[in-house]
């Protein structure tokens, strides 16, 4: 090869480094504009009550879906022209994900109203310094209270339970209702903020890539942005942390996972594998924490205790295990509480044995609160779609299939008999086919995952026992990439 050869050479690798780099911000800035049109389309077909619009909400979810995963594999791309050039910019990613936010946010909810409960929340806790003195149903007949007020309060669904929502929450309700009150915009703002503040966090705990994929997420667009489900807050603090235990701010750790618990009772499932980190001055700053905030409720009241108690005792939506025990528990005539008892023991029994593992690792990784709450959920007899936020934001630090899969499938627990408009089910029962589906593509997915892990285990230690064969691994994948 002649000098002007080798110079060629050395010119045409960086040229078509750079079409690389052009091509992935060219593609990333195109499926934004997609997106952005489709949840425009997205808010002009839905709105709060449940319509004949179901299927074209699913499809456009799908749709949204696929565009991120396929933008996800792009950054993902291990060739030597994606591994060289320089990915897009966190800012792109994150801008995006702001857009499709700033669209919920002026659209209304999406097939849900519990957005009305947490209104009448904040309006009590302003009136009455406590938002669990009374059901909301004991205001059905009060004329003190103003008229668009009113019409909240005909929206709240199980007006006669107690709100469920811890303190936490409250004061995110009382925030909206000095912003704006009766009006939903106020806590879509609020929780809004929170997601982005999340996605700003995850920038620093995870890939580029894995980050586009919280980012862009319908699910946590729609039950966030358009919808006004307060998770996301507790998630934002129990992730925070995470962040503050992997660098040792051990104060910071104990104090925002003790906010997180104030927020959402989901959070006590991380408790322990925090603390377990911590010193004894921390555990003594988290329950303090805990009590400082709870007390004041305490003094006038159980605070949310009623209305969880209510929530484990009587509901059930969505559930997979806990469902087949129960339709299971009642043709045999067995007793009532047993598949709660099952869950409960093959939980604590899958718990027992990750915490062993945690506390034994030595290279001090983040516990994985995907594998946590995925067990969680899936012996739990309710799981709402927004649940997923809290499983989310893990599988952000460690990308899997069946997570995010997860994330679109668990969007069939909106087909239900008021959905459908179908006499022979209840308006919350769902079709056997729609569980079956959303629980079935969890388990592929989780199928093709095992397989994929089990086949990179097998290459590494192949890898190891012959280092000639890595070698020329080495080269064969440099020498594809190239070509």
């Amino acid at each position: 090869m002649n000098n002007q050869q080798r110079a060629s050479s050395h010119l045409a690798l960086p040229q078509s480094l750079s079409q690389a780099k052009f091509s992935k911000n060219a593609l990333l800035h195109s499926a934004g504009i997609l997106s952005c049109g489709l949840y425009l389309y997205l808010g002009a077909i839905t709105s709060i009550a449940i319509d004949s619009n179901l299927w074209q909400f699913l499809g456009l979810m799908l749709t949204l879906s696929l565009i991120s995963w396929m933008i996800f594999k792009v950054l993902s791309s291990t060739s030597i022209d994606s591994a060289l050039s320089s990915p897009p910019s966190i800012i792109a990613i994150v801008g995006w994900g702001i857009a499709f936010r700033l669209i919920g946010m002026a659209h209304g909810p999406i097939y849900e109203d519990d957005f009305y409960r947490y209104l009448w929340d904040g309006y009590q806790f302003f009136q009455n310094g406590t938002p669990y003195a009374i059901a909301p149903s004991a205001f059905f007949a009060d004329e003190s209270v103003p008229q668009n007020f009113k019409r909240v309060l005909d929206g709240i669904n199980y007006p006669d339970t107690p709100t469920i929502y811890g303190p936490l929450f409250q004061y995110s309700f009382l925030l909206g209702y000095h912003i704006f009150p009766a009006d939903v915009f106020g806590l879509q703002l609020i929780y809004s903020i929170a997601d982005i503040l999340l996605m700003l966090l995850l920038a620093k705990m995870s890939t580029r890539p894995a980050l586009l994929l919280y980012a862009w997420c319908p699910l946590v667009i729609k039950e966030v942005a358009f919808t006004a489900h307060p998770d996301v807050l507790g998630v934002l603090l129990l992730m925070g942390s995470i962040f503050a235990l992997q660098r040792e701010h051990l104060n910071a750790a104990a104090f925002f996972l003790a906010l997180s618990l104030c927020a959402k009772i989901f959070a006590i499932l991380l408790v322990p594998l925090v603390l377990v980190r911590c010193k004894p001055q921390q555990w003594l700053l988290f329950f303090a924490t805990v009590i400082l905030i709870y007390a004041p409720f305490f003094a006038i009241n159980s605070a949310d205790i009623t209305g969880l108690s209510a929530f484990a005792r009587d509901w059930q939506f969505n559930g997979s295990v806990h469902a087949l025990i129960s339709h299971w528990q009642r043709f045999t005539h067995l007793p009532d509480w047993l598949p709660k008892l099952f869950g409960a023991a093959v939980f604590c029994t899958f718990y027992i044995i990750y915490s062993w593992y945690f506390f034994n690792d030595k290279q001090r990784r983040p516990p994985r609160g995907d594998w946590i709450f995925a067990m969680f959920f899936l012996l739990a007899p309710v799981v709402n779609a927004w649940y997923l936020v809290w499983l989310l934001a893990f599988a952000t630090l460690s990308p899997s299939r069946w997570a995010w899969v997860a994330s679109l499938t668990v969007l069939l627990s909106y087909v239900t008999g008021a959905a459908l408009d179908q006499t022979d089910l209840a308006i919350y029962q769902q079709p056997l086919w729609a569980r079956i589906l959303e629980y079935g593509a969890i388990m592929v997915a989780l199928a093709f995952d095992i397989r994929a892990n089990t086949k990179q285990t097998t290459a590494i230690k192949l890898d190891i026992k012959n280092p000639e064969r890595s070698k020329l691994s080495s080269l064969i994948d440099v020498k594809n990439g190239l070509d």
